[in-house]
């Protein structure tokens, strides 16, 4: 984990969390959600899984796209895997490559990225329309302004542990991957409290 990352991506929830009705508290949660979705590198979501993991994570299309899967074909492997889900159209529309996971959320589905837009220009005021153009989410700021929008349009305010959290944000997740979400945040927490300590 790369401390520097952590405390300028803090700073900045920490300035427009008040904006989208995100308590203080929930910046070590999210902190921790966005180490274990990418690393604090925003960017679209790739498809080299291993077989295994593949299985884990996409249980219920594997059959259909593992063929690609090896071939190579991340857009196919996509637009079968999120076909028919979140908002997308069937895997033939596209829609699974175009509203992959992005950005510091790792946001996926169009209907996502529709109310995610929608509550950012509630809440900050900007017009913008991640509908039509996905790729923005890789942009730094925005990806900050889309998480704190899905702690919003998810009343993630509630959750009291990084399990909590966990079950709304990925409940696909097996139980080794919701430890290591813990372990990020008994070190982000860390962190956090070294900084203050230090100031």
């Amino acid at each position: 984990m790369r401390k520097e990352e952590i405390l300028r991506v803090g700073g900045v929830l920490n300035r427009y969390a008040p904006m989208f009705h995100v308590d203080i508290e929930q910046i070590p949660f999210i902190l921790s959600t966005i180490q274990a979705e990418c690393g604090f590198n925003p960017r679209s979501e790739r498809f080299n899984y291993t077989l295994k993991r593949f299985k884990e994570v996409f249980k219920r299309k594997y059959r259909s796209a593992y063929r690609y899967l090896y071939g190579k074909n991340e857009k196919r492997v996509a637009n079968i895997v999120y076909a028919n889900r979140l908002g997308n159209g069937s895997r033939w529309s596209g829609d699974g490559n175009r509203y992959k996971g992005r950005g510091y959320p790792q946001l996926t589905g169009k209907a996502n990225y529709k109310a995610v837009s929608d509550v950012i220009e509630k809440c900050a005021l900007l017009p913008l329309d991640l509908e039509k153009n996905p790729k923005l989410l890789n942009n730094k700021g925005i990806g900050i302004l889309a998480i704190l929008a899905f702690w919003n349009m998810n009343n993630m305010n509630k959750c009291k542990t990084m399990d909590e959290v966990t079950k709304i944000y990925n409940s696909n997740l097996n139980q080794i991957d919701v430890n290591k979400r813990n372990v990020y945040l008994k070190d982000i927490n860390k962190i956090l409290q070294k900084a203050m300590m230090e100031e």
